[in-house]
Protein backbone atom coordinates (compact mmCIF):
# COMPACT_ATOMS: atom_id res chain seq x y z
CA UNK A 1 0.00 0.00 0.00
CA UNK A 2 3.07 2.27 -0.04
CA UNK A 3 3.59 2.25 -3.82
CA UNK A 4 1.32 4.01 -6.27
CA UNK A 5 0.24 0.64 -7.68
CA UNK A 6 -0.45 -0.67 -4.17
CA UNK A 7 -2.50 2.39 -3.26
CA UNK A 8 -4.49 2.04 -6.47
CA UNK A 9 -5.27 -1.64 -5.79
CA UNK A 10 -6.39 -0.83 -2.23
CA UNK A 11 -8.72 1.84 -3.67
CA UNK A 12 -10.05 -0.20 -6.62
CA UNK A 13 -10.80 -3.33 -4.58
CA UNK A 14 -11.73 -1.63 -1.30
CA UNK A 15 -9.07 -3.57 0.61
CA UNK A 16 -9.17 -3.01 4.37
CA UNK A 17 -6.68 -5.59 5.70
CA UNK A 18 -3.01 -6.10 4.88
CA UNK A 19 -1.25 -8.25 3.92
CA UNK A 20 -3.57 -9.69 1.32
CA UNK A 21 -3.36 -11.60 -1.93
CA UNK A 22 -4.70 -10.62 -5.32
CA UNK A 23 -4.92 -13.21 -8.08
CA UNK A 24 -5.71 -12.44 -11.69
CA UNK A 25 -8.77 -13.97 -13.32
CA UNK A 26 -6.58 -16.85 -14.51
CA UNK A 27 -6.93 -18.26 -10.98
CA UNK A 28 -10.30 -19.60 -12.19
CA UNK A 29 -8.33 -22.16 -14.22
CA UNK A 30 -7.23 -23.81 -10.96
CA UNK A 31 -10.12 -25.67 -9.28
CA UNK A 32 -8.20 -25.85 -6.00
CA UNK A 33 -8.25 -22.06 -5.81
CA UNK A 34 -11.65 -21.33 -7.33
CA UNK A 35 -13.51 -23.99 -5.30
CA UNK A 36 -12.09 -22.83 -1.96
CA UNK A 37 -12.17 -19.10 -2.63
CA UNK A 38 -15.64 -18.46 -1.16
CA UNK A 39 -14.11 -19.10 2.28
CA UNK A 40 -11.08 -16.93 1.58
CA UNK A 41 -12.29 -13.84 -0.19
CA UNK A 42 -14.18 -12.35 -3.08
CA UNK A 43 -14.18 -12.61 -6.85
CA UNK A 44 -14.55 -9.13 -8.28
CA UNK A 45 -16.48 -8.04 -11.39
CA UNK A 46 -13.24 -8.02 -13.40
CA UNK A 47 -12.57 -11.64 -12.36
CA UNK A 48 -9.75 -10.86 -9.94
CA UNK A 49 -9.60 -12.88 -6.71
CA UNK A 50 -9.10 -10.77 -3.55
CA UNK A 51 -8.27 -12.38 -0.22
CA UNK A 52 -10.56 -10.80 2.43
CA UNK A 53 -10.31 -13.27 5.31
CA UNK A 54 -6.86 -12.45 6.64
CA UNK A 55 -5.52 -14.27 9.69
CA UNK A 56 -4.27 -12.05 12.50
CA UNK A 57 -2.10 -10.25 13.03
CA UNK A 58 -2.86 -7.89 10.19
CA UNK A 59 -2.85 -4.16 9.54
CA UNK A 60 -6.35 -2.68 9.52
CA UNK A 61 -6.31 0.19 7.02
CA UNK A 62 -9.62 1.56 8.32
CA UNK A 63 -8.37 1.80 11.91
CA UNK A 64 -4.76 2.51 10.99
CA UNK A 65 -3.33 -0.10 13.34
CA UNK A 66 -2.20 -3.70 13.70
CA UNK A 67 -4.97 -6.01 14.90
CA UNK A 68 -4.72 -9.39 16.59
CA UNK A 69 -1.78 -8.98 18.97
CA UNK A 70 -2.21 -10.61 22.36
CA UNK A 71 -0.36 -10.04 25.63
CA UNK A 72 0.36 -13.28 27.47
CA UNK A 73 0.80 -12.69 31.21
CA UNK A 74 1.94 -15.62 33.35
CA UNK A 75 1.55 -15.47 37.12
CA UNK A 76 3.60 -18.01 39.03
CA UNK A 77 5.18 -18.61 42.41
CA UNK A 78 8.96 -18.97 42.18
CA UNK A 79 8.97 -20.88 45.48
CA UNK A 80 6.78 -23.61 43.96
CA UNK A 81 9.55 -25.57 42.23
CA UNK A 82 7.30 -28.52 41.36
CA UNK A 83 4.42 -26.47 39.95
CA UNK A 84 3.58 -26.93 36.30
CA UNK A 85 5.22 -24.65 33.73
CA UNK A 86 2.34 -22.48 32.51
CA UNK A 87 4.30 -21.01 29.60
CA UNK A 88 5.68 -24.32 28.31
CA UNK A 89 2.26 -26.00 28.42
CA UNK A 90 -0.14 -23.21 27.45
CA UNK A 91 1.76 -21.19 24.84
CA UNK A 92 1.99 -24.01 22.24
CA UNK A 93 -1.74 -24.73 22.68
CA UNK A 94 -2.58 -21.05 22.14
CA UNK A 95 -0.28 -20.87 19.12
CA UNK A 96 -2.17 -23.82 17.56
CA UNK A 97 -5.34 -21.74 17.98
CA UNK A 98 -3.67 -19.10 15.83
CA UNK A 99 -2.95 -16.50 18.53
CA UNK A 100 -0.18 -14.00 17.81
CA UNK A 101 1.71 -12.72 20.83
CA UNK A 102 2.80 -9.11 20.84
CA UNK A 103 4.09 -9.19 24.40
CA UNK A 104 4.82 -11.78 27.09
CA UNK A 105 5.20 -11.11 30.80
CA UNK A 106 6.15 -13.53 33.58
CA UNK A 107 5.24 -12.22 37.03
CA UNK A 108 6.04 -13.73 40.39
CA UNK A 109 3.08 -13.79 42.76
CA UNK A 110 4.93 -11.45 45.16
CA UNK A 111 5.05 -8.55 42.67
CA UNK A 112 2.51 -5.72 42.98
CA UNK A 113 1.42 -6.14 39.36
CA UNK A 114 0.67 -9.84 39.94
CA UNK A 115 -1.20 -9.02 43.15
CA UNK A 116 -3.26 -6.49 41.19
CA UNK A 117 -4.29 -9.15 38.67
CA UNK A 118 -5.02 -11.66 41.45
CA UNK A 119 -7.32 -9.16 43.19
CA UNK A 120 -8.95 -7.83 40.01
CA UNK A 121 -9.75 -11.26 38.56
CA UNK A 122 -10.16 -13.16 41.86
CA UNK A 123 -7.45 -15.66 40.91
CA UNK A 124 -7.20 -18.52 43.42
CA UNK A 125 -4.82 -20.95 41.69
CA UNK A 126 -1.39 -20.44 40.15
CA UNK A 127 0.53 -20.76 37.89
CA UNK A 128 -2.03 -19.29 35.55
CA UNK A 129 -2.16 -17.20 32.42
CA UNK A 130 -4.07 -14.09 31.44
CA UNK A 131 -4.64 -13.08 27.82
CA UNK A 132 -5.28 -9.41 27.08
CA UNK A 133 -5.17 -7.23 24.02
CA UNK A 134 -7.07 -7.88 20.81
CA UNK A 135 -8.77 -11.05 22.12
CA UNK A 136 -12.13 -10.35 20.43
CA UNK A 137 -10.59 -10.89 17.01
CA UNK A 138 -10.25 -14.65 17.72
CA UNK A 139 -13.78 -16.18 17.74
CA UNK A 140 -12.43 -19.73 18.12
CA UNK A 141 -10.65 -18.71 21.32
CA UNK A 142 -13.90 -17.69 23.00
CA UNK A 143 -15.56 -21.02 22.20
CA UNK A 144 -12.66 -23.03 23.65
CA UNK A 145 -11.95 -20.75 26.60
CA UNK A 146 -15.35 -21.23 28.21
CA UNK A 147 -14.25 -24.78 29.04
CA UNK A 148 -11.05 -23.78 30.83
CA UNK A 149 -11.40 -20.25 32.14
CA UNK A 150 -13.34 -17.04 32.38
CA UNK A 151 -13.81 -14.14 30.00
CA UNK A 152 -13.82 -10.97 32.06
CA UNK A 153 -15.86 -7.79 31.39
CA UNK A 154 -12.67 -6.07 30.14
CA UNK A 155 -12.18 -8.93 27.61
CA UNK A 156 -9.27 -10.47 29.55
CA UNK A 157 -9.15 -14.26 29.33
CA UNK A 158 -8.16 -15.83 32.68
CA UNK A 159 -7.14 -19.50 32.79
CA UNK A 160 -8.86 -21.14 35.79
CA UNK A 161 -8.63 -24.94 35.33
CA UNK A 162 -5.01 -25.22 36.38
CA UNK A 163 -5.66 -28.77 37.63
CA UNK A 164 -6.50 -29.81 34.05
CA UNK A 165 -2.90 -30.86 33.40
CA UNK A 166 -2.76 -33.15 36.46
CA UNK A 167 0.39 -31.38 37.68
CA UNK A 168 1.11 -29.52 40.94
CA UNK A 169 -0.20 -25.99 41.40
CA UNK A 170 -0.58 -23.58 44.30
CA UNK A 171 -3.95 -22.89 45.88
CA UNK A 172 -3.74 -19.27 47.04
CA UNK A 173 -6.74 -19.57 49.37
CA UNK A 174 -5.25 -22.51 51.28
CA UNK A 175 -1.66 -21.27 50.69
CA UNK A 176 -0.71 -24.84 49.81
CA UNK A 177 0.63 -26.76 46.84
CA UNK A 178 -1.94 -29.20 45.48
CA UNK A 179 -0.76 -32.31 43.66
CA UNK A 180 -3.61 -33.82 41.63
CA UNK A 181 -3.62 -37.62 41.42
CA UNK A 182 -5.48 -39.95 39.08
CA UNK A 183 -9.07 -40.70 40.07
CA UNK A 184 -9.46 -44.06 41.73
CA UNK A 185 -13.17 -44.40 40.89
CA UNK A 186 -14.33 -46.73 38.10
CA UNK A 187 -14.65 -45.07 34.67
CA UNK A 188 -18.45 -45.45 34.70
CA UNK A 189 -18.95 -43.29 37.80
CA UNK A 190 -18.06 -39.64 37.44
CA UNK A 191 -16.04 -38.19 40.29
CA UNK A 192 -13.53 -35.47 40.88
CA UNK A 193 -9.89 -36.52 40.89
CA UNK A 194 -8.33 -37.11 44.28
CA UNK A 195 -5.81 -34.54 45.43
CA UNK A 196 -2.78 -34.68 47.65
CA UNK A 197 -2.00 -31.56 49.62
CA UNK A 198 1.50 -30.48 50.58
CA UNK A 199 2.80 -27.33 52.16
Amino acid sequence: SQTEEGKALVQIYNISKLPTLIFSKEAALYPTISDAWKNIGSVEKDGFYIMRNVNPPYFDLTQGKVRGLITLTIIKDKTCKGCYDAKAINKPILARLGLAFGQEKELDVTLAEAQGYIAKYKITKIPTIILTGDTQIYPSLEAVWKEVGSIEPDHAYVFRKVDLFQQPYKDLVQNKVITPTAASAPASSPSAPAQAVTQ
